[in-house]
């Protein structure tokens, strides 16, 4: 058999497989229809199933959060108290969050809408933000780690107060022996191989103790410091050793009877901030102070004079302060009988020498309002009289119950007075040296003007000028050396100063205090005026500030000065705000110039400058030139009478530079030696007399008082705002109690555990655990 085109037979038989693919695909099938209440049985089931798995979920994460709590709690985690804060808050986040997720993801098993599961999903990211937040300040934080151990070693550092203050006595103790017991139970407290350094304000080097027995030797050693060093740099000083040390734990305790005024200069210092940068440094303050403290102390003494004339009067003001209920006191000043010896040593002991009470004075004190006593001396004898007020009887603070003082008896001050035939000298040679008055302060000598220059101005401590004419450059240029060696010079001008041009000359310049510019006149009448009462030439007036007639004793006429030169102040003005007296200082003296005279003759024709002397009630112009001259030639003299601290300096017997012996009130010697005529004695922390050993005939004083403050005694208390302006708050601890200090010790090492706070939220996850078992499982 045979084909024509057989190759058409084997396409055609690959196109059989079209119908067969066509029917393959074309066949009808079988079309499987579910019955609709089969369909909701399967539904449920699915739903079912879900929430099954979400309740069994859910109770496998409460009992592995029970469990895991359990297992918290019993291993007693703690942090720094300072942080307590943070965890707990860190802490209720990460809760709130769990809750927030499984909120929304039972609201997306049971299909609850966008509407709620939306705002719930962006409360998980806020929620999921502020525990990231929280998680990165515990941290970064001072002291993000847990704490545990309460023996592992420690730095600490134990600051002492040894102000005048811990001296009150209390319960038979005095503050400052129960500050050095607290002190010595502290460090017997401390860890074995801890740094422990004992800090107080005469601690020249600050340094941690080799071992605990030398930090109780420093304990013992500590003693009421009279000059003691700022607070802030014992605080600053404390925390830097604290730094230097290795141990991750760093505590300062500061044993304090927390009087305001220790840290009166730490309350601004900015101590909080480098506290806070330092890091973990955990402070406790440990007071030994008592809350309701009675004190009477004397404040303050005031003499009106340290150096006085033969045959003068001494006069002394004291205030007295009451802390406490009323009360009243009685007032002795006592004075040396024997001046004129030296103490003595007798079987190792000081002899000092005798007292005798002089003046008594009963006070009635009211708490916070101060009174005062005055007492007065008349004619004390030539030389150096040591004496001291005091209370009388026993107080709870003995230390400010007595202030002592030194006054030197001397001859009377020479004093030139230089005028002219145009002038009178006679009414202030009366006012400064009244004749047959036994206790003149001055000697007076008058010459002319044409004969000051050849005086010997050294022999005398001051010269005044009664409205003198325009001087020569060479006499100008005379006092200018007097005044820069330690003179005093008054100028009291008036009409002979005739023209500005002639008077100003260049060598006048350089004494005046400034240029005489112009006169002032004012046919009403001016006034002086007291502003700075304050000053010692002014002083005296301040008691009597509202009652001094001053526009009784009007001024018509004065000089009015230009520029004011360098040193130069305005002591006293008038009522039309012009200079009346002017002070310039020149080296070691000063200048005064009073641009009113006080010498005008009275006469035909002649318009009066002032009536400053012939008033009806000249007392307080005489008080002035009074304290005017007396502030002129003390300019050389020293005081005798200082506080602690201040270094103290007095007139050297000999211009000759040698060493003088000094007694002082612990009664050891020392040696101080002269330089420049003057002896400096820098060693002034001690209250009580000074004695230098000199020849008794000699001008110079034989010694000095030394006073503490008045307000180194104060016991008000400082508040706890004002503690937390020093360290910062919830930065210390403060702690009355021996019990106190070991509760804050524990919580300071170990930290405040999370125990208390763990356990309610275990028994919170037991019940929930226990309700929705039941409530899943119940059939």
């Amino acid at each position: 058999m045979s084909f024509i085109h057989l190759s058409l037979i084997s396409i055609g038989s690959l196109f059989l497989a079209v119908p067969i693919a066509l029917h393959l695909a074309m066949r009808q099938k079988a079309r499987h229809q579910i019955f609709p209440a089969l369909r909701f049985l399967q539904l449920r089931q699915t739903t079912n199933k879900r929430r099954l798995q979400l309740r069994q979920w859910l109770l496998l994460f409460l009992r592995c959060a029970a469990v895991l709590l359990l297992a918290l709690a019993l291993a007693r985690p703690s942090v720094a108290s300072s942080q307590l804060s943070q965890w707990l808050v860190t802490g209720g986040q990460g809760i709130l969050l769990l809750v927030l997720v499984f909120v929304t993801i039972t609201a997306f098993v049971y299909r609850r809408g966008w509407l709620l599961i939306v705002p719930l999903f962006v409360l998980i990211l806020l929620v999921t933000g502020s525990l990231i937040a929280s998680s990165v300040a515990i941290v970064r934080g001072e002291s993000p780690v847990f704490l545990g151990d309460s023996q592992a070693p420690i730095a600490a550092v134990v600051l002492i107060d040894t102000s005048p203050r811990m001296s009150y006595l209390y319960q038979n103790q005095t503050r400052l022996e129960a500050a050095k017991e607290t002190a010595r139970w502290l460090v017997l407290q401390f860890p074995q191989d801890s740094d422990v350094a004992v800090i107080d304000a005469e601690s020249n080097v600050v340094a941690f103790a080799v071992d605990a027995g030398a930090a109780l030797k420093t304990v013992d050693s500590t003693q009421v410091t009279f000059q003691r060093q700022p607070w802030t740099q014992l605080l600053e000083q404390s925390l830097e050793l604290l730094q230097q040390s290795d141990l991750p734990r760093k505590e300062l305790y500061i044993v304090s009877d927390l009087t305001r005024q220790t840290w009166g200069d730490s309350i601004t210092a900015g101590f909080a901030q480098k506290l806070s940068q330092a890091g973990n440094v955990t402070v406790q303050l440990i007071d030994v102070g008592v809350t309701e403290p009675r004190n009477d102390s004397l404040n303050t003494l005031e003499l009106a004079d340290e150096m006085l004339t033969s045959g003068g009067a001494m006069n002394l003001r004291v205030s007295v302060e009451r802390e406490g209920p009323p009360s009243h006191c009685t007032l002795e000043l006592s004075l040396e009988t024997d001046e004129d010896r030296d103490p003595i040593f007798v079987d190792g002991e000081l002899q000092l020498p005798e007292t005798s009470v002089r003046r008594r004075v009963e006070l009635e004190l009211e708490p916070g309002i101060p009174a005062s006593a005055n007492f007065q001396l008349p004619a004390l004898p030539f030389g150096t009289h040591h004496g001291y007020v005091e209370i009388v009887g026993d107080d709870a603070l003995p230390l400010d119950n007595r202030k002592f003082f030194t006054v030197h008896v001397r001859s009377a001050w020479p004093v030139l007075i230089v005028s002219d035939d145009r002038v009178t000298s006679d009414l202030l040679n009366a006012v400064l040296s009244p004749t047959g008055f036994a206790g003149a302060k001055f000697d007076c000598k008058v010459v002319d003007t044409n004969q000051l220059k050849n005086e010997k101005l050294d022999n005398y401590a001051a010269v005044a000028l009664l409205d003198p004419p325009p001087l020569d450059e060479f006499v100008w240029e005379t006092l200018k050396d007097y005044v820069q060696a330690g003179g005093g010079l008054a100028i009291f001008l008036g009409r002979n100063a005739e023209s500005a041009v002639r008077f100003n000359s260049k060598a006048a310049l350089e004494v005046m205090p400034g240029a005489i510019d112009r006169q002032w006149r004012d046919d009403e009448g001016l006034f002086l005026t007291i502003r700075d009462f304050e000053h010692p030439m002014l002083r005296i007036f301040s008691d009597a500030r509202s009652s001094i007639p001053w526009d009784s004793m009007p001024i018509f006429r004065h000089w009015v000065l230009g520029d004011l030169a360098e040193s130069t102040a305005v002591l006293l003005p008038f009522s039309n705000n012009k200079p009346a007296i002017v002070e310039r200082l020149l080296g070691k003296g000063r200048a005064i110039v009073v641009t009113t005279p006080v010498s005008e003759i009275d006469g035909p024709g002649r318009d009066p400058w002032n009536q400053l002397l012939n008033s009806t009630d000249p007392w307080p112009y005489l008080m002035l030139l009074d304290r005017l001259f007396l502030y002129l030639v003390q300019s050389q003299d020293a005081p005798l009478n200082y506080l602690t601290g201040q270094v103290a300096q007095v007139m050297s017997p000999s211009t000759d530079s040698q060493r003088w012996p000094l007694l002082t009130p612990r009664g050891d010697w020392q040696d101080v030696a002269s330089l420049q005529g003057q002896l400096r004695v820098p060693f002034t922390d001690e209250p009580g007399i000074y004695r230098l050993k000199i020849d008794l005939a000699s001008e110079t004083p034989r010694g000095f008082s030394v006073n503490l403050a008045g307000e180194e005694t104060r016991l008000d208390r400082i508040t706890t705002d004002q503690l937390e302006q020093i360290f910062g708050e919830d930065a210390f601890r403060i702690a009355r109690e021996r019990s106190e200090v070991v509760r804050e010790i524990d919580q300071a090492r170990m930290g405040r555990e999370f125990y208390p706070f763990l356990l309610p939220v275990l028994a919170l996850v037991l019940g929930l655990e226990f309700i929705l078992a039941n409530r899943f499982y119940s059939h």
